[in-house]
């Protein structure tokens, strides 16, 4: 959910390439790689897009005689849980806490700008890389996290991040797919954009 920049075309493209070996999406490969199929990913790309786009845009004033909030589901407070104790490990300079957050996957697919990252460990090591310390990690804040379901299992996340450092203050927004996994709710698939710095 921290970015460095956005490039709309190319890369979703080469996720769905990555995918196209995929079979059912409960499925498990006999390599024992967890794979989620192209509609499902076709579906939250193009979620993804639309969502930052009209978010953007949206009105945020509520309307004076709207009706009280419904009860909270509690499956999208448990994965606002997880979105805050990611934060929380962000700033105390805990990589591994901030990591935790996402699914022990090889499947697992972050996108960023013009590159598509795949698998838990390829994710965690280019984050460690681009954040190698506290001064370039700064002070992350998740802000106007709305959630709602997506499938059976999974919840879909929009909302931004901001980065608070000594030169600089990037921010950008995000959308999530996170699924209940053996660990709890992570995320599977994150697709974040830089707004501005």
């Amino acid at each position: 959910m921290v970015s460095m920049g956005f490039t709309w075309g190319e890369a979703e493209c080469s996720v769905l390439d990555r995918f196209s070996h995929c079979g059912p999406r409960r499925g498990i490969q006999s390599s024992a790689v967890r794979c989620y199929d192209v509609p499902t990913m076709k579906h939250a790309l193009a979620i993804a897009a639309v969502s930052l786009t009209l978010t953007a845009c949206a009105p945020r004033s509520t309307p004076p005689n709207s009706a009280p909030p419904s009860p909270r589901d509690p499956r999208h407070a448990a994965c606002e849980t997880v979105l805050q104790d990611q934060a929380a490990a962000w700033n105390r300079g805990d990589m591994d806490g901030y990591a935790a957050a996402y699914h022990r996957d090889p499947a697992m697919v972050f996108v960023s700008g013009s590159s598509v990252t795949q698998g838990y460990q390829a994710l965690y090591d280019r984050m460690k890389k681009r954040y190698p310390d506290r001064a370039a990690m700064g002070q992350l804040t998740f802000a106007g996290l709305t959630f709602r379901d997506f499938g059976q299992g999974e919840v879909l996340v929009e909302g931004t991040w901001k980065l608070k450092r000594a030169k600089d203050r990037p921010w950008g927004r995000f959308v999530l797919v996170m699924r209940k996994v053996d660990a709890g709710w992570r995320v599977v698939v994150d697709y974040t954009n830089l707004q501005g710095k």
